[in-house]
């Protein structure tokens, strides 16, 4: 009888051994701590509550949750590098996206993450998705939509940005969609759902394993980012000067150099009607601001004429300082942050509905990742239509973590990444600096583990509520993409883990019998400080915890 025990404890725990990690009594299914319930109980599927004074996710079985997801988890950020080694190291002439997944999950999983991060390939998801029969190895995941890239690149939608003077707007040429058009409000539709509901065998809407699904890529939006005040050396220019100013007409996309059908820039037109509603009449208008408006409509033509739709910030009253305004009357001002937060609150809206029109039962967020330090009018709109908000910071600012829990008063996950360029294949690009570059993968380790132990105790000085939700730690492997040369991953572009045993110059096998090394240096540990952090949230949660 023993022997027959003996055998099928071994069969039991084999796979796990095999990928290098034990069984865990202290988690559910879902990652979330067992034990930890969250009052309301197991509802099927991820939600948001406040115990005490944490904010908290609890898992669909109603344990208490707090976020370690990773972003990217896919073959991208490592380009042509890292699809030859995948091909290497499990001996397939293609990509072997099942072997990959299912090896990534059960690693993330050793090394005390939780979650399925956003912008990751669909063959890491649990559940059947596209061409993937669903990852065996389950692991909760964050979904991402790119409503406004795609509106703007295949769609109707203009990009405000691109349809501003050269000689009014000399700031960076990012991208933020006409989010009054039609076509904006269609593309919200098509990406929460409409596009992918029949690719999928079974919708999202049932499925537990969403955590929640994030709006947009916020490098897509600019104009969400910090203002001057919050962040002064990286901040955006104010979207309510950028559609005062805009063109009220575009022809053609000046990335696809498709040519619009409906050639009206809705956000400008939006603006004029703000105006026009709040003013009522020319007259009054011309009195607050001090301009010479002749109509609200067009009288000589954008960029140099006299009417409202005619404005390009060429004319005095509206100023030339796009960023803080600082030349830009009072009432004038004003009326632009008013706008800016309508601004916002369409976009926030438009693409929350969408998502909640099609998983009703998960939670929405985004846009990953909005900056802590954005103007307030961006995120109390943020705050109206969310139910939790993802934001970066720079390392050693919790200012502006409270910040924006005291302009939203909603929870938080952070997003956010730390390199060591020197002590890995990347060595010699310059990297980020600021506070995310350190000199060894160990110190690298240490700084993340300090971050999260700082995120997980963080109180807002206002309520003593603790109301970071987690981390969302940027990314599954470094980059060396679209120009970037950073040192971002778990894993090198060769898949080695920086562990202080894969990733080095001699040929070794991991926990799984996979091949390791290979690497043209020997790297340190990042991920033991990492693990360590990890597997110690549940604990310290449960320090805390009362009986509930």
């Amino acid at each position: 009888m023993k022997i027959y025990l003996g055998i099928f404890l071994l069969l039991w725990l084999a796979p796990v051994l095999l990928a290098g990690q034990t069984p865990s009594p202290e988690l559910d299914q879902y990652g979330g701590c067992r034990g930890l319930k969250v009052p309301g109980g197991a509802t099927g599927y991820f939600r948001l509550a406040q115990v005490g004074k944490r904010w908290i996710f609890a898992t669909p079985e109603g344990n208490a949750f707090w976020l370690r997801s990773v972003y990217s988890i896919s073959n991208y950020d490592g380009g042509d590098m890292l699809e030859r080694s995948l091909k290497r190291k499990y001996n397939t002439p293609w990509i072997p996206w099942e072997p990959y997944m299912e090896q990534a999950v059960r690693r993330l999983r050793a090394w005390g993450f939780n979650a399925i991060g956003e912008h990751s390939s669909h063959y890491a998801w649990p559940v059947p998705a596209y061409t993937s029969k669903g990852n065996p190895e389950q692991m909760p995941f964050l979904r991402l939509i790119r409503p406004s890239r795609y509106s703007v690149v295949g769609g109707e939608a203009k990009d405000i940005i691109a349809g501003l003077d050269p000689k009014t707007y000399t700031g960076w040429r990012g991208s933020f969609p006409d989010v009054f058009a039609p076509a904006f409000a269609a593309f919200g539709q098509m990406t929460a759902g409409d596009a992918i509901d029949h690719m999928l065998p079974v919708p999202l809407a049932k499925t537990p394993w969403l955590v929640g699904t994030t709006l947009d890529d916020a490098d897509e939006l600019y104009g969400f980012g910090p203002e001057p005040d919050a962040v002064p050396d990286h901040y955006h220019s104010h979207l309510g000067w950028m559609a005062a100013a805009t063109a009220p007409s575009q022809t053609s996309n000046p990335e696809g150099h498709k040519p619009y059908a409906d050639t009206r820039v809705y956000t400008k037109y939006a603006f004029r009607d703000f105006l026009r509603e709040k003013y009522n009449t020319l007259a009054a208008l011309n009195a607050a601001w001090g301009s010479h408006y002749t109509t609200w409509d067009s009288d000589g033509g954008w960029p140099a004429g006299k009417g409202v739709l005619d404005e390009s910030g060429r004319n005095p009253w509206l100023g030339r300082d796009f960023d803080r305004l600082s030349d830009t009357a009072p009432p004038v001002r004003k009326d632009l942050d008013e706008f800016l937060e309508r601004l916002a609150d369409r976009y926030f809206a438009t693409l929350a509905d969408a998502v909640r029109a099609y998983t009703p039962h998960h939670l929405v967020f985004g846009p990953a990742a909005i900056a802590a330090g954005a103007r307030p009018q961006v995120l109390r709109a943020a705050a109206r239509h969310l139910d939790a908000i993802q934001v970066w910071a720079l390392p050693g600012r919790p200012d502006l973590l409270e910040r924006a829990y005291s302009i939203t008063g909603k929870p938080l996950f952070v997003w956010t990444t730390f390199m060591s360029q020197a002590d890995s294949p990347l060595a010699g690009a310059p990297g980020w600096k600021g506070g995310y570059d350190f000199p060894s993968q160990q110190e690298r380790g240490q700084a993340y583990a300090t971050y999260l132990r700082s995120l997980l105790n963080f109180r807002s000085p206002a309520d003593s509520v603790n109301f970071v939700l987690g981390i969302d730690w940027w990314a599954w492997t470094d980059k060396i993409v679209l120009g970037e040369r950073n040192n971002f991953g778990l894993t090198t572009y060769h898949d080695n883990a920086y562990d202080g045993r894969e990733a080095r110059r001699a040929a070794s096998r991991d926990a799984a019998g996979n091949p390791t090394g290979g690497e043209i240096r020997d790297y340190g540990n990042f991920l033991g400080a990492v693990t360590e952090a990890n597997q110690g949230v549940c604990a310290a949660l449960r320090q805390e915890w009362k009986p509930r």
